[in-house]
């Protein structure tokens, strides 16, 4: 006799469960705290974030920050658009300690380049085309590095 298990998908241990996520911005975002200390916030696929959306997404960021300082990784992935209002509130002091951006999609580039560039961070950010990058820079912020930076 011989037994079969399913295949379930290999799940990062340090990240968040989707079914832990918390929606914002009318289910254009989704926000959640990682095992590791790291929230994490991705977008719908053809996300337009203008500046309420925007305060709604930081107002859950900040609440999953659980009242300290931590780093936040950004997929990029789903956005399609973020206005100039939106990306003004991005740009204003929060529980944010670092921020990595990231995503492949030319669009992605072209927000997170114009977004660093134009808009002075309060904290250390920087843009990544890989996830694994992403997150070894912000591990890196957690250690004392303070560069902000854009990789390609």
């Amino acid at each position: 006799m011989s037994f079969v298990l399913p295949l379930r998908p290999v799940r990062d241990p340090a990240c968040c469960d989707p079914a832990d996520g918390i929606a914002a911005a009318d289910g254009k975002a989704m926000v959640c705290l990682g095992n590791d200390g790291i929230v994490r916030l991705s977008y719908r696929q053809g996300a337009v974030v203008d500046d309420t959306d925007a305060r709604a997404v930081m107002s859950v960021v900040n609440s999953a920050c659980q009242g300290r300082r931590r780093p936040l990784l950004v997929d990029l992935s789903g956005l399609e658009s973020v206005s100039r209002a939106a990306r003004r509130v991005f740009a204003i002091r929060s529980r944010v300690a670092g921020m990595a951006l990231f995503g492949t999609s030319p669009v992605v580039c072209v927000i997170a380049t114009f977004f660093m560039r134009f808009h002075p961070m309060p904290c250390p950010a920087a843009y990544f085309a890989k996830r694994p990058a992403a997150l070894q820079w912000l591990h890196s912020v957690g250690r004392g590095s303070t560069a902000s930076r854009r990789e390609k």
